[in-house]
């Protein structure tokens, strides 16, 4: 991320005009997985940001106290993708419920940290397209907490999962509706429902 240092010490107005922005893991282990407050040097320029990608980012418990660091974007962004994030169940709902407009999220190969708050649930149904990928059946709980209220979702994708699982704790329990089903099992198959 140097090069973004040196847009930061020199001109902003670059940042503004962002419209996607990936946080990719550091090949070196000692910085992974971020930490979120790490990002606020430059997130606060990013005002008109429609797309955030973050890898290997650490979602602390205390993640009501740093989500202001998305603030410049809170009324832009659409689309969001977690991957290979630690993340409890609290602070995914607390990131999805912040964004008002998100309508594409992409949830991959997420590992669970322990609540140690009462969980919330979402403010308003998901919509869209939602993608879970790469999840062991011991990381289910934050999707779980996906489902209520029920998503009315016009995507579902999900890659490499436990698909009876991970559909039932998101549609079939609270009867959510999805308008276009795809599933890819581990042998690089692919169905496809509507």
């Amino acid at each position: 991320m140097r090069w973004v240092g040196r847009i930061l010490r020199g001109n902003v107005e670059l940042l503004r005009n962002v419209r996607s922005f990936r946080y990719p893991h550091d090949s070196d282990a000692r910085f992974a997985p971020y930490w979120i407050a790490s990002l606020h040097l430059y997130l606060p320029s990013l005002c008109r940001l429609e797309s955030l990608g973050l890898y290997s980012v650490l979602f602390k418990s205390d993640i009501l106290q740093t989500i202001g660091i998305f603030s410049a974007f809170r009324q832009t962004l659409s689309s969001l993708s977690l991957v290979e994030c630690r993340t409890t169940s609290n602070a995914l709902i607390t990131i999805i419920n912040y964004f008002p407009l998100l309508v594409n999220l992409d949830l991959q190969a997420l590992t669970r940290k322990t609540d140690r708050v009462p969980v919330s649930q979402l403010s308003r149904p998901l919509r869209g397209r939602l993608v879970i990928a790469d999840c062991g059946t011991n990381n289910r709980a934050p999707f779980d907490k996906l489902s209520n209220p029920s998503p009315e979702l016009d995507e579902l994708i999900l890659r490499q999962v436990h698909m009876p699982i991970f559909y039932d704790c998101l549609v079939g329990v609270n009867g959510g509706s999805v308008k276009h089903l795809e599933m890819h099992s581990r042998s690089s198959e692919r169905e496809s429902t509507s």
